[in-house]
């Protein structure tokens, strides 16, 4: 507790912080049924792009090869050229 925390609780009475804490430690369980489908989404969008977080770290120029390899300029670029 710093010297002015302790002036402030002096000055004012209770530090609202603490009184509003039993409040506030209750809504991780009450909101986890409402975040569960997101919390289940990110999970699912991990597993899907860990095989390829890795294979850009594990060999980055082949996975941009393997990238560029695929790229086709549109009709309307080769159309200017």
């Amino acid at each position: 507790m710093g010297l002015f925390s302790g002036v402030g609780r002096f000055l004012f009475g209770k530090n609202p912080a603490e009184a509003a804490n039993p409040y506030l430690e209750q809504i991780p369980g009450m909101a986890r049924e409402q975040y569960n489908p997101y919390i289940q989404q990110g999970q699912q969008a991990y597993e899907n792009m860990n095989p390829v977080l890795q294979q850009m770290t594990s060999d980055p120029t082949g996975y941009m090869n393997e990238m560029q390899s695929q790229y086709k300029p549109s009709t309307g670029y080769d159309f200017m050229r």
